[in-house]
């Protein structure tokens, strides 16, 4: 068995992990933990972007048992396994237009500059990263983590990745 699976391992770098968020380090580039009163697992729906082909509104659907955002013009996202995520990779994608990161209902960016909300989703990312990781491992080493909690971790850290594209763009 590879190091790497043996429960000692995991539970040791669970203790390692859990050790970065209490740092001085840490608490410096970690801007805020709250993000606002948007909820990514039930809202995320009402944030399509809109086609760039016809300018049109897409419908988000379910498709081979699947979730997937459609145009009326024809226009389609990937299929995805989470509503969140079929609405978070259209507006990825090249087939939506490009959003401006300032409407974002989330990491208190609509006021800030690209360089400072670049260095604000970048302390975000990474304590979302650490609380994802962590809580994996927890759920891997029998300790109860709630499936919703993961989700919502998840969900977060794509539109934390989201918000750097669309600031990228901007600056």
């Amino acid at each position: 068995m590879r190091r790497g699976m043996t429960p000692e391992y995991k539970a040791e770098k669970l203790s390692r992990l859990r050790e970065e968020p209490c740092s001085a380090t840490h608490y410096e580039h970690t801007p805020t933990v709250v993000y606002g009163d948007f909820d990514p697992l039930l809202e995320t729906r009402g944030y399509l972007s809109v086609c760039i082909r016809c300018a049109g509104a897409p419908l988000l659907g379910r498709a081979q048992g699947r979730w997937q955002v459609q145009c009326p013009c024809g226009a389609a996202g990937s299929l995805a396994k989470q509503d969140w995520r079929a609405v978070l990779d259209w507006n990825k994608s090249p087939r939506s237009a490009v959003d401006d990161y300032r409407t974002l209902p989330l990491f208190g960016l609509s006021n800030l500059p690209p360089d400072e909300a670049r260095e604000r989703l970048i302390g975000i990312r990474r304590d979302l990263e650490l609380r994802s990781k962590e809580a994996g491992l927890r759920r891997d080493l029998g300790e109860s983590v709630g499936q919703a909690y993961q989700q919502r971790l998840k969900a977060y850290l794509a539109w934390c990745i989201y918000a750097q594209g669309l600031v990228k763009m901007a600056a």
